[in-house]
């Protein structure tokens, strides 16, 4: 029984390990589109050349979403059975430069929209790399998203580490 109590306790610490790292969950508010194009994923700054885009993302099933320009709120919308949402401000009809947020519970999106005056609709990010090439512009991201994926390596790890310490620490004592 000796031998057996530090590979008990290190397959419980690797259970519990492996019970809080199945606990994390990704974010489920996520901006997909402002106006046609896609939205770019961590983009801080965003330019819309034309006014009132309509904003479209996913969230949580029948979640609240609702948008901020310039901390007043503008608009609100519920999820639909498969998280789809979609916002439409008005008050983005003049050209300049306006602070967005999204929310929808304890998860926040937000970004510095500019309004760019034109009057045909197109979009650019502002924060990506530009790469030109003989078949256009490809636009890269400065960074990509976080996804927590390394939290929860950490804890796999962690919890494996202390499995073989405990497995191992049971193997010296029997010696």
């Amino acid at each position: 029984m000796k031998n057996a109590l530090p590979i008990l306790l290190g397959t419980l610490l690797f259970a519990l390990v492996t019970f809080v790292a199945g606990s994390v969950q990704a974010a489920t508010l996520e901006l997909e589109k402002i106006g046609t194009a896609n939205f770019s994923p961590g983009a801080t700054t965003w330019t819309y050349y034309g006014t009132n885009p309509i904003f479209q993302g996913t969230a949580s099933p029948s979640a609240a979403v609702s948008l901020s320009v310039n901390s007043a709120a503008e608009a609100s919308a519920t999820a639909d059975t498969a998280g789809n949402w979609s916002l439409t401000p008005t008050s983005l009809s003049m050209v300049g430069s306006y602070n967005i947020l999204i929310n929808s519970g304890a998860e926040n999106v937000s970004l510095t929209l500019n309004i760019a005056s034109a009057t045909t609709e197109t979009e650019s990010t502002t924060t990506a790399t530009t790469v030109s090439t003989t078949s256009g512009n490809i636009e890269y991201p400065e960074t990509l998203p976080e996804t927590g994926s390394h939290d929860l390596l950490l804890l796999f790890g962690l919890g494996g580490t202390l499995l073989i310490a405990g497995i191992a620490s049971g193997a010296l004592l029997k010696d």
